[in-house]
């Protein structure tokens, strides 16, 4: 089962195969916060990107995830990942969760500070991003549409 996935740097290619099929959670997102469409979020955040992943199920991409410096002058790190709906079927869940797990601890390790902003409708991401063990601070308006967002942090007095 393992042997279906494949980790390894992103690429613009990956851009072009997960845009047009980025979960609708993802597309809300994006859109409200930054009135992006999913091919220039995922470029944007490729191009941004200290280091960059992708996730390969049976040859298709189904995940991009990252770390990106908010400016060339801030401390911190801005972790990201934009999906496909697949990420939600339960055969990857264990995958999912073990592999999430070990990269941010990794991730934590090697960029002590970071943050970045999750849309408060998104609930399963929410949710997971606490169980990796980022704080979640009360939602406030941001964005285009001034939706509720949460800041999410970890290694940060915010």
């Amino acid at each position: 089962m393992t042997d279906d996935y494949i980790f390894r740097p992103a690429t613009e290619a990956d851009v072009e195969d997960l845009a047009p099929r980025l979960k609708q959670d993802d597309v809300n997102e994006i859109w409200a916060y930054s009135r992006q469409r999913p091919l220039g979020a995922l470029q944007h955040s490729l191009l941004s990107s200290h280091e960059s992943f992708a996730c390969e199920y049976k040859g298709t991409v189904e995940m991009m995830f990252g770390i990106a410096a908010a400016t060339t002058l801030s401390n911190y790190a801005m972790p990201w990942l934009l999906s496909s709906d697949e990420v939600y079927n339960p055969i990857h869940t264990r995958t999912f969760v073990k592999g999430s797990m070990k990269w941010v601890e990794m991730a934590k390790f090697m960029y002590p500070r970071q943050k970045n902003w999750v849309d408060a409708r998104n609930k399963r991401t929410v949710k997971w991003l606490k169980f990796l063990g980022y704080t979640m601070d009360d939602p406030e308006p941001m964005g285009r549409d001034e939706l509720p967002f949460h800041l999410f942090h970890y290694g940060m007095d915010i």
